[in-house]
């Protein structure tokens, strides 16, 4: 093991692979980390408990060949040879292809578990890459690491990664318009957003073609043509009082830049609430092309079941509940100590994007009868002897029933079942009184 300046990097063209294999000459088997960056990859290898190579300098992905054929060379003198890496980021992905090829066993390593090792690796809490490829091959030496070959997505699954992905830069691209039309609509019609929503589709159906509330109060059809965007969801009433507003706003007038700009804004929006809805139409006819997965389309959604195929995969694939909980960052933590009882949280590991997703599907779900009533009782309730907020309640309810939701569509997929929203929460029986025994006298 080289002592002096361990963590010096060496080019791995320089590489003398007759001179490591005598180092190693004894050893069956090695792991070697890779630390991968955009434009360089840091490779170490651990040849048995803190014997370790000099960590080498591979150009990325210039220099992904040189570093094949310098493993391939080890293997052929008779080492097993296991690579690992972190599961962060994409630039990993090239290396995993030509190690895979090549019949390498490409191993993953947590990222979170690589910064908590730091410090116990050498006593010293500091982070650079050179230590973090020795990290990850120890992590992965003690059997801390999942086998993770590069594989090829299906065509199903290609095309549901490539709906999701335009679905989800929609939705972040609308999110942005809708702060940009909430800041316009405060200044100039501030009392709109007190009678309706924002973000309905006849209010900006109504913005896009009057560009401003002064427009709208001179013209007397409004009403009916609110009436007959929103298809009589709308009520005469309201209608009536968006143009009553309209009239009598104290907002500030508005500029014919500013008229511009507000139309541009509602016609924007209202092109990407059509890419979002084009993309959930495409995932809905892909998924009912399946027998299997067209069962739990209409009880679900097309747009949440894409996103858990794309970002955990298969449900039926985890062994458990907890499992997919985990997957999904949902799993609970715990940070107590001494007299300082901890509250429970998500650990919020995995990928955010279903976690995103499965909160619009926590919301969509206190809608329904069967769910209304339990909801209203567990953010009006205490609990644990605390005061809470309903605010804090009512996230705490939607991540609760974020859970129950995941844990009880594992198990109807897991059974081959529809999934049933009246089977999430358990009905409590009262219990029967024990019949009092009578003394024979």
């Amino acid at each position: 093991m080289v002592i002096r300046r361990a963590y010096k990097r060496d080019k791995v063209n320089s590489v003398d692979v007759n001179a490591v294999y005598a180092r190693g000459e004894q050893v069956k088997s090695a792991v070697i980390g890779l630390d991968i960056a955009k434009e360089e990859i840091v490779a170490c290898l651990r040849w048995g408990m803190d014997s370790y190579e000099r960590p080498w300098s591979v150009s990325n992905p210039s220099e992904i060949n040189v570093l094949k054929e310098i493993l391939i060379s080890l293997r052929s003198k008779g080492i097993e040879l296991k690579v690992a890496m972190e599961s962060t980021g994409t630039y990993g992905d090239a290396v995993r292809l030509v190690l895979t090829k090549n019949q390498f066993q490409v191993y993953r390593v947590s990222g979170m578990h690589v910064k908590n090792h730091s410090e116990t690796f050498d006593g010293v809490p500091s982070q650079h890459d050179g230590k973090d490829a020795a990290v990850i091959a120890e992590l992965c030496g003690i059997g801390k690491g999942t086998l993770w070959p590069y594989e090829a997505p299906s065509e199903f699954m290609a095309e549901i990664n490539y709906q999701v992905r335009r679905m989800d830069a929609y939705q972040s691209e609308k999110v942005q318009w809708h702060g940009r039309l909430e800041s316009l609509m405060a200044r100039h019609w501030p009392e709109l957003s007190q009678i309706i929503k924002l973000n309905r589709k006849t209010v900006l159906r109504l913005l896009s073609e009057y560009g401003s509330p002064e427009i709208v109060g001179k013209s007397e059809q409004v009403p009916t043509q609110l009436w007959s965007w929103g298809n009589g969801a709308l009520s005469e009433a309201k209608a009536e009082n968006i143009f009553r507003s309209a009239k009598t706003t104290m907002g500030l007038p508005m500029t014919t830049q500013d008229q511009q700009w507000l139309k541009e804004i509602a016609q924007h929006i209202l092109r990407i609430d059509n890419g979002v809805k084009g993309c959930e139409k495409k995932l809905r006819a892909l998924l009912m092309k399946d027998v299997f997965w067209s069962g739990y389309v209409k009880s679900v959604s097309a747009g949440t079941l894409g996103v858990i195929l794309s970002t955990i995969g298969d449900p039926r694939a985890y062994t458990s509940a907890g499992a997919l909980l985990k997957g999904c960052g949902l799993n609970l933590k715990e940070v107590s100590s001494g007299k300082r009882k901890g509250e429970l949280a998500i650990s919020k590991r995995g990928p955010s994007l279903i976690r995103r997703w499965l909160h619009f599907w926590a919301l969509r779900s206190i809608q329904r009868a069967e769910l209304r009533d339990w909801y209203y009782q567990f953010h009006t309730s205490q609990f644990g002897g605390r005061p809470r907020s309903s605010t804090h309640r009512k996230m705490k309810g939607l991540t609760c029933l974020m859970r129950k939701l995941m844990k009880s569509l594992w198990r109807s997929m897991k059974d081959g079942q529809p999934f049933e929203y009246s089977k999430l929460i358990a009905s409590k029986e009262k219990r029967k009184r024990r019949a009092r025994s009578r003394t024979k006298q």
